[in-house]
């Protein structure tokens, strides 16, 4: 097996896009759809056209709304979750907007064919075709469905949700300090500002950026969580309590300008911003009793093998090994041991070689130091952060 600390990487709309030349395996129309009309047909075309450019949702083109462009890297949301997973598309659905028609819903199912001959639905877009001197251009829902909205901005956060959400002014106050005092520890410029879009779910979550089902887990404990768009400088929210101080998504904003060009170490992207934020509203002290007691329930278990764990579990180990080498290299070298960890590429050469450098880790040795730490880490975990406090 791959080690886990590299086989366990990051979506694109999180660890950025390696730049490469993106194919959807086909592209399908439902046969109810009827593209003789002049008008369907046009907009099935245009959709078709856009999905051949050389990365839809990052190359500049004329086929989308040139007011969505230019702002951000990204203008198609839905592109990290759907156009690099080798998923196939089938165009279902064209809809008018509203009466004049001067505007058009289009939903199109993506689906990843498994090698057994098994297929399993990814999502369900929605993209907007609205009129043009030209003909037809693109557009995502997020302008759409975000247009009532309010707006506040507090720090370097400007907040948008519903005119029907209550915003905790308090804890927007914290989240904006959480940013700047982030920022003056990883030694980067205030951020500019970030976008942090509020629902009360992952269903709605996923729905303002373009996606009206998208697979997610089911089952107690769903349902809310979030998203950033590090690059983009933006994040997405689905939480029914605390929705204006989620610390994990905004830590991978901050924190993105020290990224190396092909991304960061999955482990380490998620590690640091757990080690700062927080996951799942456990702090990294919270944490490490976890760790420490998957550790004894399973002693002969190398990190390699957490892969074959429960999802919970598994996401104990992950996030908490990956804060746990934070938080070793803070202890060892200080925040430009930090920022040294936080600029390492995303192989696992890379990785542990600034392990061995801060450290003295070796890759054979990776899993011996692993059990110990964590004890160690436990004996000496007490208190805030350390991070937060002053010099």
């Amino acid at each position: 097996m791959r080690s886990y600390v590299l086989a366990m990487t990051l979506s694109v709309t999180t660890s950025g896009l390696a730049r490469a030349q993106v194919r959807i395996p086909s592209v399908t129309v439902n046969p109810s759809l009827d593209t003789s009309s002049a008008v369907t047909g046009a907009i099935v075309r245009t959709l078709q056209r856009y999905w051949q450019l050389p990365i839809p949702g990052y190359t500049p083109t004329t086929l989308w709304r040139a007011d969505e462009q230019g702002a951000r890297g990204t203008y198609d949301w839905t592109a990290g979750y759907l156009y690099f997973q080798g998923a196939s598309a089938t165009i279902l659905q064209v809809t008018p907007v509203d009466a004049a028609e001067e505007a058009f819903v289009v939903k199109t199912l993506f689906t990843i064919n498994n090698p057994s001959g098994t297929s399993q639905q990814l999502g369900l877009q929605r993209l907007y075709a609205s009129r043009s001197d030209s003909g037809w251009v693109l557009g995502g829902a997020l302008p759409h469905l975000t247009r009532e909205w309010r707006e506040r901005r507090v720090g370097h956060i400007a907040y948008h949700f519903s005119s029907s959400s209550r915003f905790d002014a308090h804890a927007a106050a914290g989240a904006a300090r959480f940013v700047d005092s982030l920022g003056a520890f990883l030694g980067i410029r205030p951020s500019p500002t970030i976008d942090y879009y509020m629902t009360s779910s992952t269903d709605e979550m996923y729905r303002i950026v373009g996606l009206d089902w998208y697979n997610q887990p089911s089952g107690p404990g769903t349902g809310h969580g979030g998203r950033a768009a590090n690059a983009d400088r933006a994040v997405f929210v689905g939480e029914p309590m605390g929705g204006e101080a989620y610390l994990h998504e905004l830590a991978h904003v901050v924190m993105w300008p020290l990224a190396p060009p092909n991304g960061r170490q999955g482990l380490i992207e998620e590690g640091a911003a757990t080690w700062f934020g927080g996951s799942r509203n456990r702090t990294f002290g919270q944490l490490l009793p976890l760790l420490l007691a998957l550790q004894r329930a399973h002693p002969a278990m190398m990190f390699s093998e957490v892969a074959e764990l429960s999802d919970e579990e598994r996401d104990i180990a992950f996030y908490g090994t990956g804060a746990l080498i934070v938080d070793s290299v803070f202890q060892a070298a200080g925040a430009s041991g930090v920022q040294r960890l936080l600029s390492a590429g995303r192989t696992d050469q890379q990785l542990y070689g600034v392990l061995e450098q801060l450290l003295g880790v070796t890759r054979p040795a990776f899993d011996a130091w692993w059990r110990s730490e964590v004890s160690r880490a436990s004996d000496r975990e007490s208190g805030p952060p350390r991070w937060t406090q002053p010099n």
